[in-house]
């Protein structure tokens, strides 16, 4: 989602270029990846962020975490999807009319490798990757574009209809593409038709039974759809069959607030190497990726 553009758009022109100058006064990224708190991703040696569980909207969040690595992530992009290959790439989406990407990035060093610029009209938004096709929503233009897998290339785009009238965060279980519009709605589409299900559209509510609002980037793991709230360093944990959040994962911690030069500079973007258990995260403008291993309960997974 695009953030304070709605009320600041002027304030992010001059925000943004100014975006280098202070990580490098701050914590500059390193150009290479390097060790986190634990080489053996085992969640019990280190946990960076606040330890235990804590309550938040009427729920357990849980906080634990290890970073694994940590490693250089273009600090001008305004990363609003974000997926794991299994051939150690990531595919990022990217926003900001004008400045909206797609893009292939080496998830070792944070190295573009192929990148496609959307036309200047167009808000880019939420990417998925399903079967041989990445799809990336656009913000107000209520239209998804398709690509091919391998080598980026546009080859058409559909319409689609939300609540909002907007589109934010997209990920697939395999079966279905699961989508947010900044509501409280999922909505689930036919992966080969892009038509939304009859009757499956699916509220989230947390612990107290209010709608969790602002969903952003969206992520598929452990069976559980995972959702950044927009605005906040939040991660949702959403079961796909009732609605309800099972846990908030706060990744606060991951980049200080100090450092930050905008209200915009949020995390954004989630990706799960389902083959090794990990996660990687990043955020909009944010000067790193992280690969974290979380530390879940069993009875969450």
């Amino acid at each position: 989602m695009p953030g304070y553009l709605r009320k600041w758009a002027g304030t992010l022109l001059v925000v943004a270029p100014t975006l280098t100058m202070a990580f490098a006064a701050g914590n500059p990224p390193s150009s290479s990846a390097h060790s986190g708190n634990s080489a053996n991703n085992k969640c019990e040696t280190s946990t960076p962020g606040p330890a235990g569980l804590k309550m938040h909207r009427g729920l357990q969040t849980r906080t634990t975490y290890v970073i694994v690595e940590e490693f250089a992530h273009d600090p001008s992009a305004f990363t609003q999807g974000l997926v794991y290959e299994e051939d150690g790439t990531f595919l990022e989406g990217t926003g900001l009319y004008g400045k909206s990407k797609l893009r292939r990035v080496d998830a070792s060093t944070g190295e573009v490798l192929v990148s496609h610029d959307l036309s200047a009209d167009s808000f880019g938004e939420g990417i998925v990757a399903v079967d041989d096709k990445i799809i990336q929503l656009t913000w107000k233009e209520r239209k998804a574009l398709v690509y091919g897998r391998q080598n980026l290339t546009l080859l058409n785009d559909f319409k689609y209809e939300t609540v909002t009238g907007e589109g934010w965060g997209i990920t697939t279980d395999g079966a279905r593409l699961i989508v947010s519009d900044g509501s409280a709605n999922l909505f689930f589409w036919d992966k080969d038709t892009y038509k939304e299900i009859p009757e499956s559209r699916l509220l989230v509510q947390d612990g107290h039974g209010n709608a969790v609002k602002h969903l952003n980037e969206l992520e598929w793991a452990h069976g559980y759809v995972w959702a950044n709230v927009w605005l906040t360093d939040d991660i949702v944990q959403i079961d796909p069959a009732s609605g309800k959040v099972v846990a908030f994962h706060d990744f606060s911690a991951l980049f200080p607030h100090h450092l930050r030069v905008s209200l915009d500079q949020v995390l954004n973007g989630i990706a799960f190497d389902a083959e090794n258990d990990i996660f990687y995260v990043t955020g909009k403008w944010f000067p790193k990726y992280f690969k974290v291993k979380i530390c879940l309960p069993e009875a969450a997974v």
